[in-house]
């Protein structure tokens, strides 16, 4: 009995092994839809990838019962306790990978009764190896580990020397100077038993303008952990899945006043007036305009309802706060600009000096605010008062909100060290097709969960809101390298 049990056993592993790979193959054709932005299709690959999660998780159920009956008869049968060590083993797998965390630790802790000889305990905490080939030879190149928690930090652990290297899995970066070359800083995430080959090109110093960073070609992962409802309706995005990016540059800030304001001037006299900033969202919170003055270009800027009015050369103050009450305000995001107006300055600074120059991609964005481990914001999985300019920076009123000088909050840099990708301003980027807009990022009236990474929002492209704004990424070349 005990062992027609066993026999069972093994053809139940070995069907669910085949539906586990044909499972794998459905959730990388549906991530490929979502990453195309293919909606519809999406939603109704990932429903059916859903069921058959569900199925799946059933049949390695049913394996662990037809083992656990046979351990029933006989509880001292090795090798039947050595099989559902397997079973265990392999529905640990499934659930760290589906993000059911309290389910991982309670198989772990059942698979240590069974798994006499610790193979399998072994292979969990296997660690992974980091093989990178940076280029040009003899850069000087260290490692960091994120730690994650109250207070989220970046902590060295040591030189990479020649070979892989051995890392517990986690997630890391990697920071390679050499003289006469941009930095490059390339988050990685670290899988037990995985080695992962990666090479880092650092490009010319001079094919990286100053206020941008270098992105270098790497995977991350994109999407949103959350029930189904939340994550189409409220998050408007994918599951959490493995993507990836080639290089480019990203601006280390948002585009401020002062960068339109150059714009603006070297316009024709009519195409200026069209580009002037201006809030047209119908019901937006608060409004913004430029105009040409006497005394210089002038700002009105209403955040939350209260007038704020500056000129070239001023600061612009807010009454009701106690911190970064006075602020340069030609350094602030420019707000009040449109997705056509936006593209129509990369257009001009492509032709000007920065070539390749566009309104960043939803994947360009989110990769630099998020590096590699699918964190929630650029910092961290959390976001103190003061870690972003959201709604609980500045206290209760309403009225000490608005937008702040970009780079004032830098407990929030993302893994690559580019600034105010959560808070401040919301930031326009490209969908896959030109109809398409998205803004992403948070901003100062909003509370701290709009600043998730994760989160999107469709925007018209010629609508303008006072809590809007962008940052330009633009093409990298490594011609050089």
């Amino acid at each position: 009995q005990v062992e027609a049990r066993i026999v069972g056993a093994r053809a139940l592993i070995d069907r669910a092994r085949g539906d586990s790979l044909a499972h794998e193959q459905a959730r990388r054709a549906a991530w490929t839809r979502f990453d195309t932005d293919d909606r519809d299709g999406a939603e109704a690959a990932w429903t059916e990838v859903l069921a058959g999660a569900a199925a799946l998780d059933g049949a390695w159920s049913r394996a662990a019962q037809t083992v656990e009956a046979a351990l029933l008869l006989d509880g001292s049968r090795a090798d039947a306790r050595g099989l559902l060590a397997d079973v265990l083993l392999e529905r640990a797998l499934l659930a760290e990978r589906d993000h059911r965390s309290a389910d991982v630790d309670e198989l772990i802790a059942r698979l240590a009764l069974y798994d006499g000889d610790g193979r399998r305990a072994a292979s969990w905490q296997q660690p992974g190896a980091l093989d990178l080939e940076v280029t040009p030879a003899g850069a000087d190149v260290t490692i960091e580990r994120f730690v994650d928690g109250a207070r989220s930090r970046w902590e060295a652990i040591g030189r990479v020397s020649g070979g892989p290297q051995p890392l517990a899995p986690g997630s890391y970066r990697v920071i390679a100077r050499a003289p006469g070359r941009a930095e490059g800083v390339l988050p990685l995430l670290v899988e037990r038993g995985a080695r992962l080959a990666l090479p880092l090109p650092l490009p010319p110093a001079a094919a990286v303008p100053p206020g941008f960073v270098y992105v270098p070609a790497g995977a991350y992962l994109a999407g949103v952990v959350s029930d189904e409802s939340q994550r189409r309706e409220f998050f408007e995005a994918a599951p959490l899945h493995p993507s990836a990016t080639g290089a480019y540059l990203i601006a280390r800030t948002e585009t401020t006043w002062r960068e339109w304001i150059e714009f603006l001037d070297a316009l024709p006299a009519e195409q200026r007036v069209a580009r002037l900033p201006a809030s047209t969202t119908v019901g937006g919170q608060g409004e913004v305009s430029l105009r040409e003055a006497p005394s210089g270009w002038e700002l009105r800027l209403a955040p939350t309802g209260t007038p704020l009015v500056a000129v070239a050369g001023d600061r612009l103050r807010y009454p009701e706060r106690n911190v970064r009450a006075e602020q340069i305000w030609m350094r602030m995001p420019v707000t009040g600009v449109s997705a056509i107006d936006a593209r129509a300055y990369a257009a001009w600074r492509a032709t000007r000096d920065l070539a390749g120059a566009r309104l960043c991609a939803e994947a360009e964005w989110e990769r630099a605010a998020r590096g590699a481990d699918g964190r929630m914001f650029p910092g961290g999985r959390q976001l103190g008062a003061d870690d972003a300019n959201h709604q609980e920076t500045y206290g209760s009123s309403t009225a000490a909100r608005g937008p702040d000088e970009v780079g004032s909050h830098p407990a929030s840099d993302s893994p690559f060290g580019v600034q105010d990708l959560a808070g401040n301003a919301f930031e326009l980027v490209a969908g896959s097709a030109p109809e398409r807009q998205y803004v992403r990022g948070g901003a100062y009236a909003f509370a701290a969960i709009a600043a998730r990474s994760e989160l999107r929002d469709q925007f018209e492209p010629a609508m303008r809101d006072v809590a809007i704004g962008f940052r330009l990424c633009a093409d990298v070349d490594l011609s050089g390298t």
